[in-house]
């Protein structure tokens, strides 16, 4: 999940986020005279940044700033492919990440000051990006809830862009609060999540119109069903969290079924039916979808047998678990 470059593509866009004035130049001021010293401390750092702050909002402003000032995008990662860690913990030591990073390490720090949040996996009309060529989770972003309200954060976009210098990607730090409390609308002509709920529109984009269109009013003239995105999120955060993962993963695949990273979320989600509990439902659930894994698996001819072993081993282990158990 690495693209980033603000790369227009003849795509129509006007990002409007919140006015200007609805942020708080006190706040990024507070965030951009950061001590060093703390700045790798994760403890201090919350301590420091929430001072100036009088609600959730603000901490999820000043917390943006932060991370927008001080993260740079990891453009030796992105060229040369390299998967480094996701987490917040790698991120904030080397200062450096890509999409994954950034999204990770502004949810730890809102989750450390009771800001609700959420990493969003997705597609995105980035850097690099072809039309029609979508065939994995290429974004991640966050999601935020303040005020009963929930927000659209992408701190990767907000901190800065790439472009190609005397034949050399190079990485330009720049602030944009526009990618800050993004209105829904906006941000959906250049990001779509793998689930419809989290792009926030009660008419949500197909995976079809979101890659055939360039502009808002050709993906908005293609949509027709409605769905109340905020009762469905709701209802899915009162469920269990292997109940939520079940929902996420067969979400996904009927959203984009070509997505080829699916057969690696069924397994994953099988072997979770297993970690999560004993019950007879749970076994049953993981012969289940280690099997779709398997089918898709075969259904991509990039798979290995040692896919397909990791899919028989987890079938054969639920199976006799069944006998051993029930």
């Amino acid at each position: 999940m690495k693209l980033i470059a603000l790369i227009f593509l003849g795509i129509t866009l006007s990002l409007k986020a919140f006015p200007q004035s609805a942020f708080s130049e006190k706040l990024f001021e507070h965030a951009k005279s950061t001590p060093e010293e703390i700045q790798k401390d994760i403890d201090a750092l919350v301590s420091y940044l929430k001072k100036p702050t009088e609600s959730k909002r603000q901490l999820a402003e000043v917390i943006a700033y932060w991370v927008m000032l001080n993260i740079e995008y990891d453009v030796k990662s992105f060229v040369n492919n390299i998967n480094t860690p996701p987490n917040w913990e790698t991120t904030l030591i080397s200062t450096k990440a890509v999409c994954s990073g950034y999204a990770n390490l502004y949810k730890e720090l809102c989750d450390r000051v009771g800001v609700k949040s959420w990493v969003i996996s997705g597609y995105s009309k980035g850097y690099n990006y072809i039309l029609e060529d979508l065939e994995q989770s290429s974004h991640a972003w966050n999601i935020i809830q303040t005020d009963g309200e929930f927000h659209l954060m992408d701190l990767t976009w907000a901190s800065g862009f790439v472009e190609m210098v005397n034949n050399r990607l190079t990485y330009f730090p720049q602030p944009d609060r526009s990618f800050l409390f993004a209105e829904p609308t906006d941000f959906i002509q250049r990001h779509i999540p793998n689930q419809p709920r989290w792009q926030l529109l009660d008419f949500p984009v197909s995976i079809e119109a979101f890659v055939g269109s360039t502009t808002l009013q050709d993906m908005i003239d293609s949509t027709s069903q409605y769905y109340n995105h905020k009762d469905s999120i709701l209802l899915y955060l009162e469920l269990e969290p292997i109940e939520q993962l079940i929902k996420d993963t067969e979400a996904s695949h009927a959203f984009f079924p070509n997505n080829n990273q699916l057969a690696q979320q069924y397994e994953y989600l099988a072997y979770q039916c297993v970690v999560q509990g004993k019950r007879k439902e749970a076994f049953l659930n993981s012969i289940k979808y280690y099997k779709i894994a398997e089918t898709l698996y075969m259904n991509n001819p990039n798979h290995t047998e040692l896919d397909l072993d990791r899919c028989k081993e987890g079938i054969k282990y639920a199976q006799t678990s069944l006998e051993k158990y029930y």
